[in-house]
């Protein structure tokens, strides 16, 4: 699930955005305040969180 995080015109977003298993298993959130990216690899199972401040601009 992708949410929203910060600002967006006259309201706050939840942010809180998460991946769960096949069987409702949380796997990893990201907390209300975090611009991250989250990648599920759904061969192996394993995933990953990018922080907005590790992320490189071209």
């Amino acid at each position: 699930m992708a949410n929203a995080v910060g600002k967006a015109d006259n309201f706050i977003c939840a942010g809180q955005s998460a991946i769960w298993d096949r069987e409702g298993k949380l796997l990893i959130q990201v907390n209300a305040t975090q611009e991250a990216l989250l990648i599920l690899d759904t061969e192996t199972g394993k995933v990953m969180m990018i922080e907005k401040d590790h992320c490189s601009r071209s």
